[in-house]
């Protein structure tokens, strides 16, 4: 896709996956996002795909990882709220440039350059959406859009539908990629704990879980 923008948003590290607190301490899930984000960018620049990687984040840690790979970065600003911070960011990137645009989440842990490849070869010719869902088919994994801001971010529970059909308009390219790499998202303990059950060789989980 031409002039690819990756679009990361990033909770504050040391407030993302609160539901998590049931079974791992502060300081662990600080590790925890801070890992993901790392692994994240690696795997964005890995990939080859994008002229740009831009973070958008109210945190300021955050902000200087995504320096620290040679990311833009863009604070947040208003209320926390995801859907206005991609919105934010969307027309930062579209104003320089931008033709395409992946949302892409922090809290996938599988996700790897070929699965992000797959993903783009999903669509063809703009203008096209691309919609990789959870595991349970209800919320959005990774979102690609061509040309910038064709469809409203829905991005929350049941958005899987709500992007689906704001893509289904006459003229549109439409995907659906489901794919293990993409379908996990943490959010919860089942999450990690179907994650341990996968027996993926993460070296991180082995400094998170004992």
């Amino acid at each position: 896709m031409k002039d690819a923008w990756a679009i990361v948003p990033v909770k504050p590290l040391r407030e993302g996956k609160s539901r998590l607190s049931p079974i791992l301490e502060e300081d662990q899930r600080w590790a925890l996002n801070r890992w993901l984000l790392e692994h994240t960018l690696q795997v964005l620049d890995e990939s080859d795909l994008f002229d740009q990687i831009l973070i958008v984040s109210r945190d300021g840690e955050a902000l200087a990882v995504a320096r620290k790979y040679g990311a833009r970065s863009i604070q947040e600003d208003g209320l926390p709220e995801l859907n206005s911070a991609v919105e934010r960011a969307s027309r930062y990137a579209q104003q320089a440039g931008a033709g395409t645009l992946f949302v892409i989440p922090t809290d996938l842990p599988l996700l790897d350059s070929e699965t992000l490849k797959a993903f783009n070869a999903s669509v063809s010719a703009s203008p096209c959406v691309a919609i990789a869902p959870d595991r349970h088919r209800q919320g959005t994994n990774a979102l690609l859009i061509s040309p910038p801001r064709l469809i409203t971010y829905h991005f929350g529970t049941g958005s899987f539908n709500a992007h689906l059909a704001a893509a289904n308009q006459p003229g549109n390219q439409v995907a659906v990629f489901d794919h293990p790499n993409l379908a996990l998202d943490i959010d919860d303990a089942k999450d990690l704990q179907y994650l341990v059950s996968l027996h993926k060789a993460i070296p991180f989980l082995d400094i998170l879980l004992h």
